[in-house]
Order: C-alpha cells, then structure tokens, then sequence
C-alpha cells in the first residue's frame, strides 16, 4: 500500500474481506496486520470497511503500535483541515478497542475457572480411586494379583494431575462396566470358530500345493 492511492481502487481488498478473509494475519516485514497498513497509508474508506467486519484492534505490531497508536501517529501529522475524518475514526477505533479487550478478559476469566473446575473435579476422582482401590484391596484374598484388579481408571498422581489426556478420557474409563458373563463366553465361541477356520483354510491350501 502506498499513502493517498491503491492501484485497483481497493477492489481485491473489498473482495477479499466481503470473502470473510482473516483479517488478524499479519505480514513478514513490520509485522503489521492489513488494518494498520491501511492507516499507514490513509485508506479512510477501506479502514471504515474493516471496522464494520469487527477487525481486530488489539494486536500488536513488532514495535509494540496497536492501531489505536498509529491513529494517533496520523491524526497529529494531519492538518486542521482535514483532522475531523481521522478524530472520528480515532474515536470509534477507541470504543472498538475498549469492546474486544474486555471480550477477551471475560474470555480469559472463563477459561480459568473452567480449568480451575476441571482441576478439582479431577482431584475429587482421583480422591473417589484412591479410596475405591484401597477398599478393595482390603477385601482381596492372598495371593490375588494386583494388576488384576486395575482396571477402569487405574493410577493418578495425588494432586488429581494423572495419566489421562483430558477429564472426558478420566470419566469415561471409569464408566466402563466389565463385559457380563454371558457375553465373554459368546466372544470366547466366536474366536474359537474363527480360529479352526483359518486353519481349515491353511490346511486346505497346504494340501492343495501338496498335490499341485
């Protein structure tokens, strides 16, 4: 971008943000989004455009300038003359700039006590196994092996931090009931049928290249 023109009028950049293109992307050199290269070159009705698709303001280019400091830059350079159109536009990057950061703190806020929930409740799981696991162990004839009876949830660390990728994973480990009786001895069946299959197919084969 060049200040006071674009070469096509703008035509691509409207059509690239009606698109819904990225607009947080920043470039290679300066580290400056699209939006602060627009101010930078005095593009009014491209910058109107891009506020209007909720541009993100809050970023930072790689001297630290957000696009409410480089509005500033401009509207003290800019004569008296022509000082009303960037004081508007200072304005409602302002407001625009006051909006997203408190969205982001309420988002930040969340998170947290998301996690801080998460936490407990995995610390209460771990609490609830550990205590399952001594119960049972208690209750166990001499002799039982112990890897035998992990099953489920098996081991956490004290603090409820354990070996699982997430809470979901923990919970559904330990909602999985053991397969009933009748069930195992049907899949017991069904391997042992499977298995003479596939010797019966081997033999047959072996006998054929035997007479082959």
């Amino acid at each position: 971008l060049v200040r006071g023109g674009i070469g096509d009028g703008g035509f691509r950049i409207k059509s690239l943000v009606e698109a819904g293109a990225d607009l947080s992307l920043k470039g290679c050199s300066g580290g400056n989004t699209a939006l602060m290269m627009l101010i930078q070159a005095g593009q009014l009705d491209l910058i109107h455009l891009f506020l209007l698709h909720d541009v993100p303001v809050t970023l930072t280019n790689d001297k630290g300038q957000t696009p409410l400091n480089l509005t500033q830059q401009i509207l003290s350079k800019t004569p008296p003359t022509s000082i009303m159109p960037w004081h508007d536009l200072l304005s409602q990057i302002t407001k625009l700039t006051q909006t997203q950061t408190q969205k982001i703190q309420a988002q930040n806020s969340a998170r947290t006590q998301a996690n801080a929930h998460h936490r407990e409740r995995q610390r209460h799981l771990s609490a609830t196994n550990q205590t399952n696991r001594n119960a049972q162990n208690r209750r166990q004839p001499v002799g039982v092996d112990q890897d035998v009876l992990r099953r489920g949830l098996g081991t956490l660390e004290a603090n409820g931090r354990g070996y699982f990728p997430s809470l979901f994973a923990l919970q559904f480990q330990g909602s999985v009931p053991e397969p009933s009786a009748s069930f195992a001895d049907l899949e017991k069946r069904e391997r042992r049928r499977l298995d003479w299959i596939l010797k019966g197919i081997g033999f047959f084969v072996l006998v054929y290249f035997l007479i082959a």
